[in-house]
């Protein structure tokens, strides 16, 4: 069903927010002591190789709770992206699964049934759904996952990154960087601005080759950022300020982050 894919979808979509994140706020020779617990975007590789364990630990789980009830469930690997992928191509993928397939061919009662078992809902495609139930419920509390630490602190994680946006050395870093992205006719105000635009443009590209051109474009224009980040001292602005804030961070909410650190 298109809800449990959707889950493995925002799964990977964390990892990717997360590495860009942190390719724009890399972190310097001191390391920031949240790097010691998964999920926050310090090991991205990592915490991705983790995910896709974990995603098909709980498809196995899946599945056997959804054998139990009379169901036949294959077990799949999360779909895994990037940002080239149209929406049209994502979903074909999504319309492709083994799962959502065997869904379509039950009868109105079955597939309601076969709903009310994977995901606790009469209809697993109701956009409207603010939470899931059923055997995915069960599989996601069996393995809370290497983002449940994320998930639980994601507000107080959101205040942090604004936090460390709006500390003074970082501020006078982008301004440094934007001068140095202007000296190359490229008018972005952060690195952030710059990747969300490059990527809105590619995404929309109406063919395959206007979305060559945009990837070439799009790669010119981070690698004039990254070295505009280096050569300002950007990342050192941020690497400084992002210890210190993440520092406060792991102090404040330590019994959080072990709680979900294994």
């Amino acid at each position: 069903m298109r809800s449990f894919l959707i889950l493995s979808l925002a799964a990977t979509a964390i990892a990717g927010t997360l590495a860009a994140l942190h390719s724009e706020n890399a972190v310097g020779s001191t390391p920031s002591p949240l790097a010691a617990y998964p999920g926050f975007g310090h090991d991205s590789a990592g915490d991705e190789a983790r995910f896709s364990h974990e995603a098909l630990n709980r498809e196995s789980l899946i599945a056997g709770c959804m054998n139990e009830s009379g169901f036949r469930y294959v077990p799949s690997p999360p779909i895994t992206v990037d940002g080239a992928v149209t929406k049209q191509q994502l979903w074909a993928l999504v319309e492709q699964d083994a799962n959502r397939q065997y869904a379509k061919s039950l009868s109105p009662e079955r597939a309601t049934a076969y709903s009310l078992a994977l995901a606790g809902v009469p209809d697993a495609n109701d956009p409207g759904l603010d939470r899931i139930g059923g055997c995915i419920d069960a599989a996601h509390r069996a393995i809370p996952g290497v983002f449940a630490a994320y998930g639980a602190l994601l507000l107080p994680f959101e205040q942090l990154q604004a936090e460390i946006a709006s500390d003074t050395r970082v501020v006078a870093g982008e301004e440094r960087w934007a001068a140095c992205m202007r000296d190359a006719g490229l008018a972005f105000r952060t690195p952030r601005d710059a990747r969300a635009s490059l990527d809105e443009r590619r995404n929309q590209a109406r063919s395959q080759t206007e979305l060559t051109r945009l990837r070439t474009e799009h790669a010119r224009a981070l690698d004039r950022s990254a070295a505009c980040e280096e050569s300002t001292g950007l990342q050192a602005a941020i690497s400084s300020a992002r210890v210190e804030h993440e520092s406060a961070f792991v102090n404040r909410y330590r019994e959080v982050l072990e709680r979900y650190r294994d």
